[in-house]
């Protein structure tokens, strides 16, 4: 039995004939418990009974120290303050395993329970990543506790710091990850689910290795890493884990991303993003398609959104000029919209289908891309479509209520359209 579920009983006997008899000896772990006879008991000829164990002087609570403020798995702090509650005072040790709490060497002086456990790490960066604490506490009638409280974790001193701004841009079917501290050592692991294992301190992980419910995709130094096995609409979680020579793990950072849909979109030149890509109107030409809305400088009417060409000094397709016909002239605009794919090449989603036309009509095929609107004030007007010219560079607009078929800048003639009745249509594939 416990020292706290036993307590034990030494019997006294007085007699007035003779000296008292000696204590009756029995088997104790701590000192025995005694109860003062009434002075009854000490006048007469006679020896006293044993005292009643119902009563006999009850012992404390039994002492059983708890412990608060050291973290739960892991940390890379070095300083903690551990307070001890549910004792009087205590002693404590600080070991490298939970084993060593059993040995009674090691530990320090009993300190009031009011006093908090301090430790410093700092002279331990060259110790086992393991940190193992054993408490011993006494309650207030000073009964020990009969085994150690004992709180253990892994410390994770001098890693590269982790950082939580990571650019994460998706692709056509991959995912571009950058991370904006790419020093030191990386291990990044891609999950469907969040990721149910972390690494385990010392031990050496490689790409395309099983962790848990993941891959690990990344282990090692990472400036960049495209993600090239992923396909669009398909949600991951990517786990970032930064590691030092010891192979001592960070505590990790979780992003989730899920890749959209490509498709194309009208983006206003100011608000492009980056994977966004502009369609050209032939390949590589930097002659990007864009509309831009007309205001009649005339009457201060809106005619709508007007289909051209975009182009740019430096290649900066925030700052360019989109270039329109409209009523036999061309204007210019640096307020535009861009024809963009939102991820990939925008290539992939369109085709070129061949018009028709002749001084009194125009035949837009099926499937063309609606640009714009011919309006009149606040009145829409007949659709507008992107237009261009066979062999040519510069795209322009085309409509069914417009004869001669594809009007555009061609960029030499200080201004004057072009119009050709040889020209293709932009279409959806």
């Amino acid at each position: 039995m416990g020292r706290f579920s036993q307590t034990m009983f030494v019997i006294v006997s007085f007699t007035l004939a003779s000296s008292c008899k000696e204590l009756q000896q029995g088997s104790k772990k701590s000192a025995p418990i005694f109860q003062a006879p009434p002075a009854a008991a000490t006048s007469g000829n006679q020896e006293r009974a044993p005292t009643d164990p119902a009563n006999a002087v009850k012992t404390s609570e039994p002492a059983l120290a708890k412990l608060a403020g050291y973290p739960d798995t892991k940390s890379p702090n070095s300083q903690y303050d551990i307070s001890v509650t549910g004792v009087a005072e205590y002693k404590w040790k600080m070991v490298d395993a939970l084993t060593e709490c059993q040995q009674s060497s090691g530990y320090s002086n009993y300190a009031p329970a009011n006093t908090p456990i301090k430790l410093d790490l700092a002279s331990r960066k060259d110790s086992p990543a393991i940190v193992a604490l054993c408490v011993i506490g006494k309650n207030a009638a000073g009964d020990e506790q009969d085994y150690a409280t004992m709180a253990s974790w892994v410390w994770t001193p001098e890693l590269p710091s982790m950082s939580n701004t990571i650019d994460m841009i998706e692709g056509n079917n991959e995912i571009k990850i950058t991370p904006q501290a790419p020093t030191g050592n990386w291990l990044v692991v891609r999950s469907r689910e969040p990721l149910s294992a972390l690494p385990e301190d010392g031990k050496e992980y490689a790409a395309n290795q099983p962790l848990g419910n993941g891959t690990v995709m990344v282990a090692g130094p990472m400036a960049e890493f495209i993600d090239k096995s992923v396909k669009n609409e398909e949600s991951w979680n990517y786990t970032f884990i930064a590691y030092n020579s010891s192979r001592r793990f960070s505590i990790p950072v979780t992003r989730s991303m899920t890749l959209s849909k490509q498709q194309l979109l009208w983006v206003q030149n100011n608000l492009v993003q980056a994977g966004q890509v502009a369609l050209e109107a032939r390949a590589a030409n930097k002659r990007y398609i864009c509309r831009a809305r007309h205001t009649d400088p005339a009457t201060g009417q809106t005619r709508g959104l007007q289909p051209g060409s975009m182009f740019t000094a430096n290649n900066d397709l925030k700052a360019g000029n989109c270039f329109y016909e409209y009523g036999g002239v061309v204007y210019r605009s640096i307020n535009y919209e861009l024809l963009m794919a939102n991820k990939g090449n925008p290539v992939d989603l369109i085709r070129w289908a061949r018009g028709a036309a002749n001084a009194t009509a125009t035949t837009i095929p099926n499937g063309s891309i609606i640009a714009g609107t011919d309006d009149t004030g606040a009145t829409q007007g007949p659709a507008l479509f992107i237009c261009l010219t066979v062999n040519a560079q510069i795209s322009g607009k085309a409509g069914t209520h417009l004869p001669n078929g594809c009007r555009s800048y061609v960029g030499n003639n200080n201004g004057t359209p072009s119009v050709s009745v040889n020209f293709d249509v932009l279409a959806l594939k």
